[in-house]
């Protein structure tokens, strides 16, 4: 498919190329500081639209295997190395002839050929503009977003940085006219020197800015909270799916997302509901290439309250296997007597029968809280006898377990 970038990156190399011939001719003609600044400018800007081709021919490459996940952090690469293009040659020349200019002003020759250079340049750089932000527009409207959030948020550098550079072309052409036309009216030599120094500011301010956002996508950076927003309500629209726990992203490329998200399910069948899920979302947000989708409890079979509490009935009636069926086989168990933990049922039926034959403990829940985080928290009654009935403690304990995905308690911790 098409790259629509690329049609931009193509219309903004024409035209720049264009108009570097003419305002280096002017330049040449003039002696105008001004006017050398747009030369190094526009330069600038065609060697950015070579890089930026290159990173939109490369960036598209398929997966293979030495690159499983694609070529798409390639655009971020050319289009940083761009952005570095546009500071040192456009932007520091720029300030650097502005203050040449301003210690030592150049005679201004051949009006005429400059204002019809940059009137050219106008035109030419304002068509250019125009693409982008037809492409901008539409990129925008398939995503639902305005001009100013696509800019923003957009992973693609390349449109972007057309657009941002066609925008600087036409404020730095206008203000080269304006400077050759106060020089030509009231003879001053400032306003030359000036407008280089613009230029070269705006130049090094978007190319900074450039920088720190193809820096920002190279270092992995996750989608953004609007999408990450619209994307986990998405999930839950699902059915089977009861909560999202944790959700990660990352770009993979100008239009594409990896995701990996924690799930709460409430199913029958796990493998089936997760598949169907990742399908359906796949299908309506194709942004996201990669959905991984891990459960961490599913409702149907891991705690609620009628379970914990029968629980409870099986330990005060001391029928251990009954309370045994509902830990995991490798369970981590708190040693409430001695101190240290159990681990195992094995070792946990063994403390149990040498704790009934030493006390008689009654332990009732009261209140059963879920965290966050997964944790099931019981506020216990507990009462402890000795063998000879004399009370010991009458008390209320936290009882906090952990489940893992089969339903079994996999750890208890007492607080």
């Amino acid at each position: 498919m098409q790259d629509e970038s690329l049609f931009s990156v193509l219309a903004a190399l024409a035209a720049n190329t264009a108009i570097a011939i003419a305002k280096g001719v002017a330049a040449a003609l003039t002696g105008s500081a001004a006017l050398l600044a747009e030369t190094l400018h526009t330069l600038a800007d065609t060697g950015n639209e070579v890089l930026l081709w290159i990173a939109v021919r490369r960036s598209g490459r398929p997966a293979d295997p030495t690159h499983p996940l694609g070529y798409g952090p390639e655009r971020y690469y050319w289009a940083l190395l761009a952005a570095v293009g546009m500071f040192v040659v456009g932007g520091a020349v720029s300030i650097w002839e502005g203050i040449r200019a301003l210690i030592d002003p150049p005679e201004l020759e051949a009006f005429w050929v400059g204002v019809a250079v940059l009137v050219i340049a106008l035109v030419l750089d304002g068509t250019s503009r125009v693409v982008a932000i037809r492409t901008l527009n539409r990129q925008a409207a398939r995503l639902g977003v305005t001009r100013k959030q696509l800019l923003r948020e957009s992973p693609d550098p390349t449109v972007t940085t057309v657009y941002l550079e066609d925008t600087i072309d036409v404020l730095g052409a206008a203000l080269a006219l304006a400077a050759l036309i106060l020089h030509k009216t009231t003879g001053a030599e400032w306003p030359d020197a000036v407008a280089s120094l613009a230029i070269g500011g705006l130049l090094s301010l978007v190319a900074v800015r450039l920088s720190s956002r193809n820096r920002a996508l190279l270092a992995n950076q996750a989608i953004s909270p609007r999408i990450a927003d619209l994307l986990r309500t998405r999930l839950l629209d699902e059915p089977g799916i009861a909560a999202v726990r944790r959700m990660e992203s990352v770009y993979l490329g100008p239009r594409e997302a990896m995701v990996a998200a924690d799930v709460v399910v409430d199913c029958d069948d796990i493998p089936a509901t997760l598949e169907r899920v990742r399908a359906h979302v796949k299908d309506e947000v194709p942004f996201i290439a990669r959905l991984y989708l891990t459960p961490v409890r599913n409702l149907r079979v891991a705690y609620d309250d009628g379970m914990l509490r029968e629980l409870y009935s099986a330990f005060n009636a001391r029928d251990i296997d009954a309370v045994l069926e509902r830990l995991a086989p490798d369970v981590d168990w708190p040693n409430g007597m001695e101190g240290g933990r159990v681990h195992g049922r094995d070792a946990v039926r063994e403390y149990w029968t040498r704790q009934f034959s030493l006390i008689q403990s009654s332990v009732d829940p009261v209140d059963i809280t879920e965290h966050a985080d997964g944790r099931v928290a019981v506020d216990v009654h507990q009462v402890v006898h000795s063998p000879d009935g004399e009370l010991l403690h009458d008390t209320h304990v936290t009882h906090t377990y952990v489940f893992g995905d089969d339903g079994l308690v996999t750890r208890m911790d007492i607080g």
